[in-house]
C-alpha cells in the first residue's frame, strides 16, 4: 500500500510556522557557512530575515547573494530526528521593502526589537528569498 505525498501543503506549514532556520551563504573562498537565523514569513509566504553587518552570513551575502534555507517541523528534535518535515529553500536573498517586513518580522519576533534598531541592522537588510528551488520531505 502506497500513500501519496503532497510537498506543496507541508512546505507551506513549515514556511508559515517556522521561527527559526539554518542559513547556508558562501564564504569569501567559496567555502559553505551555515548559520541559526530567525525567520518569519509574509503574507506570500515569503521568508524574511533580520540581519546585522556585523554577521558572517550578512557579509557572505553581500558578496554573492546564493543562499539556501533549512527549515524544520519543531517536534523533530525527539525520537527520529528525520522523520520530521523539513524544507529547503535555494535561491538569492535580496533587500526588501523595509518598512512593511520589519513589522511583519517583529511581530513575529518582538524580542528582536533591539536588534532591529542598530546601526548594524539597516532595514534594507531584511532580506526576502526568491527561491529556484524547495524540496520538501515528510520524513526520512
Amino acid at each position: 500500500m502506497t500513500t501519496s505525498f503532497d510537498p506543496v501543503p507541508v512546505a507551506r506549514a513549515l514556511i508559515a510556522e517556522a521561527r527559526t532556520a539554518t542559513l547556508a551563504t558562501l564564504g569569501a573562498s567559496g567555502a559553505p557557512f551555515a548559520s541559526l537565523v530567525t525567520i518569519a514569513a509574509d503574507a506570500a509566504l515569503q521568508p524574511l530575515l533580520l540581519v546585522s553587518k556585523l554577521a558572517v552570513h550578512t557579509r557572505n551575502l553581500d558578496r554573492d547573494p546564493r543562499a539556501a534555507l533549512l527549515l524544520v517541523a519543531p517536534g523533530g528534535e525527539e525520537g527520529d530526528p528525520l522523520a520530521g518535515a523539513r524544507l529547503t529553500l535555494e535561491g538569492t536573498i535580496a533587500p526588501c521593502p523595509a518598512d512593511e517586513a520589519r513589522a511583519t518580522f517583529l511581530a513575529r519576533h518582538p524580542e528582536a526589537e533591539a536588534y532591529a534598531a542598530l546601526p548594524t541592522s539597516p532595514s534594507a537588510a531584511l532580506p526576502s528569498t526568491a527561491p529556484t528551488s524547495s524540496p520538501a520531505s515528510a520524513g526520512s
